[in-house]
This record gives C-alpha cells, structure tokens and sequence, in this order.
C-alpha cells in the first residue's frame, strides 16, 4: 500500500507546487487525497482570488480529479464536526482520519496543532518551498525538481522553469500563459 497524503486546498493552488506533487504521485511515490471541500475551495480560490476564468478552473479541476479516480475521499463529513482543529480545516482533517492518511501536505502548520493530529496518528507537513512528503519525496518548488527516496529526480513535463507562480492581471504587465491551460 502507497503511503498517503492529504493535499489540503493551499498546496493545490500555486501551479508550481500543484505541477510538483501531482507529478510525484503520478511516479507512484505516494497516494494523492482530497475532498470535493478541498478542491471547492481550490476552484473558488483560483476563481475570486487570482482572476482566473471559471469555466477553465472548473475542467482543470475535473480532470485532475478524473486523473486520480482513488484519491477522492468520500465519508469524511460524519466526522467534520469532532475535529478539534481550526474550524475552517476542520474538513482537511476529516478527509485525513477517515481515508487513514499518515500526512497532511499543507502551508497553514497552525491550523492543524500536535493535540488536533495525534489522537488519530496523522502529521502535518509544510510546503512552502521544499515540501516532503512523510520523508519519501521532496519537491523544490523553486526549480520544479522532485526526488524521489533514493534521490533519483523525476522528470518533468515541463521544459520551461516552473518557478512562475500564478500570473499578476494588470495592465502594466505583459500577458502570462495561464498555468491552468491543458496546453505544454
């Protein structure tokens, strides 16, 4: 059995890191998870926050899920309520303890506290630059590079660098290629 991950809404959101993690799940090197909760937030973020077209989040969203048919966790509501966590991550951690995750891969440490995780054997891990994943991957979301255990890089599939993040909407700046686009 893969080792499991919880992918809370934050790390899913800057493509960099969004590139970086799935990829490393698609290498088989740990199992992906999320909720609709989690990628809801994801698509209202990217939707209100960063200015992207809806209809474009929505389909990179579908297909993201479609591209990990295992990794949506379902039952979690039941248990959202007994969380003793943050509130609004109340879900993030439901989705943890009922798929039986070893990690929640996240940027917002302080929302899921040591008292919140123990009770039911899961730990947090940061993101924000050098991500790892219960010690068996570890991502450089700087360069786009992934290494597996063994230290061996995983190969991209992109050919430019992926230390863009989402790109700036004003009239001062040059048009970016949208992150989100299916297209290489």
């Amino acid at each position: 059995m893969l080792f499991s991950a919880v992918l809370d809404a934050c790390v899913l959101i800057p493509h960099p890191l969004f590139d970086v993690l799935l990829r490393t799940a698609e290498h088989s090197l740990y199992r992906p998870l999320w909720s609709r909760d989690i990628l809801d937030e994801v698509e209202r973020n990217v939707v209100s926050k960063l200015g992207h077209d809806p209809v474009r989040v929505a389909r990179r969203i579908v297909l993201t899920d479609q591209a990990f048919p295992d990794a949506r966790v379902r039952g979690y509501e039941r248990v959202v309520e007994s969380m003793t966590n943050d509130p609004k991550d109340r879900h993030v951690l439901a989705a943890a303890v009922v798929s039986e995750a070893q990690v929640i891969v996240t940027a917002n440490l302080k929302d899921f506290p040591a008292f919140a995780l123990e009770p039911f054997g899961v730990a947090a891990d940061h993101s924000e630059v050098r991500c790892g994943i219960g010690g068996r991957v570890w991502a450089d979301v700087a360069t786009g590079l992934a290494f597996d255990a063994d230290h061996d890089v995983l190969p991209s599939r992109q050919q430019k660098p992926r230390h863009v993040d989402w790109p700036r909407r004003n009239a001062a700046s040059p048009p970016v290629a949208n992150p989100w686009s299916l297209t290489p």
